[in-house]
């Protein structure tokens, strides 16, 4: 099995994947696998030395083929390891491993580190990257955008917005960050389901007026109040609008 060429490896079926000794693949057999045959790596972990010696050839389509779970458990074993001293000529560094992998899958490994913010950065220096980033990859960072990005989303990136992302209990700080007219882009059905909090939010900030005429025929007695500031949400003691960190 070990003497297979790079042009035969992507049609070995998961029973003859079994049958390899990953730590005796060279480099270049390592990256000819297919990103379905990379996607369980379960004939993949034989042993951390396996991975350790492997992981770093891994191609940009097998790494994210690879389950957020598995790359979470394989940066468990890589961060004791020997992983952080690679040379870009021993295979792939680390910062590149990060590069590679998709918005979702920082998203779940590193959610709360500083990293997915870099990474977000990086791949979004300016207005046209972020206008054609795909809604879903934008779900998934929506919480992470700085201002500055947010005043880049486009009509349509808003409207496709879920209700919960803006004016929801769900909501990230991605509402707060809206520009005046980007206020205007709210849907009816994003209007009509907008918590009283957000509402008043908007009132406090003096940017009731960014909402138009037609959004304020579509809402409530109630959500029309709370942005007139006449009335106040029944649990705005428990209440603050996110903040940027």
């Amino acid at each position: 099995m070990q003497a297979l060429t790079c042009k035969q490896l992507p049609a070995l079926t998961s029973t003859q994947l079994y049958c390899l000794e990953i730590k005796k693949l060279a480099p270049e057999q390592i990256s000819a696998f297919t990103p379905k045959q990379i996607e369980d790596l379960n004939w993949f972990s034989q042993s951390s030395d396996d991975l350790d010696a492997h992981i770093s050839y891994l191609t940009t389509a097998q790494i994210q083929a690879l389950h957020p779970s598995i790359i979470n458990h394989l940066f468990g074993i890589r961060r004791s390891s020997s992983f952080f001293t690679l040379q870009p000529t021993e295979g792939r560094t680390l910062s590149s491993l990060y590069e590679d992998m998709s918005l979702e899958q920082l998203a779940e490994v590193f959610p709360k580190d500083p990293l997915l913010r870099k990474e977000i950065n990086r791949r979004f220096p300016g207005s046209a990257q972020m206008r054609a980033i795909p809604q879903r990859d934008l779900m998934v960072i929506a919480h992470l955008l700085t201002q500055k990005q947010v005043t880049w989303l486009t009509f349509e990136q808003i409207t496709k917005m879920p209700n919960t992302y803006v004016g929801g209990s769900e909501s990230p700080h991605i509402i707060s960050l809206l520009s005046d007219g980007q206020i205007s882009f709210l849907t009816h059905k994003q209007i009509t389901n907008m918590m009283p909090e957000w509402l008043y939010y908007f009132y406090r900030e003096e940017k009731a007026e960014c909402f138009t005429k037609e959004q304020k025929g579509w809402m409530s007695a109630k959500q029309l109040a709370t942005l007139k500031g006449t009335m106040t949400p029944w649990n705005r003691t428990r209440f603050e609008p996110w903040t940027m960190r």
